[in-house]
């Protein structure tokens, strides 16, 4: 309910492999403002979402928020909808088991 109330999800970690909230806020189809931490810059790449700031660095915090507040509505519609694009087209359940089982037999 949370997300659906919210226009940004904001991912501040500072280390993980994921993040899975990344991924729910694609499937959400919500814009991403996020740290370039694990698979986050693999999964935004190429696409217009590109809102990151460094960690502990609130004047890149502050940048990143100023150049979401410049969007318009429209503009905010559009990323938000190639966000969820992405996810449905690349996070499938055949993907996601295509992609563990070629890391299975690579080992």
């Amino acid at each position: 309910d949370e997300m659906k109330e919210s226009d940004i999800i904001l991912v501040p970690s500072l280390e993980e492999s994921g993040p899975l909230i990344g991924l729910e806020a694609m499937a959400a189809g919500r814009l991403i403002l996020s740290t370039k931490v694990g698979a986050m810059p693999e999964r935004l790449n190429g696409l217009p979402n590109q809102f990151w700031f460094r960690n502990n660095d609130f004047e890149s915090l502050a940048e990143a928020v100023q150049k979401i507040e410049n969007l318009s509505k429209k503009d905010i519609s559009s990323i938000a909808e190639e966000n969820r694009k992405r996810y449905l087209n690349k996070y499938t359940l055949a993907q996601i088991k295509s992609q563990y089982k070629n890391a299975i037999l690579e080992l």
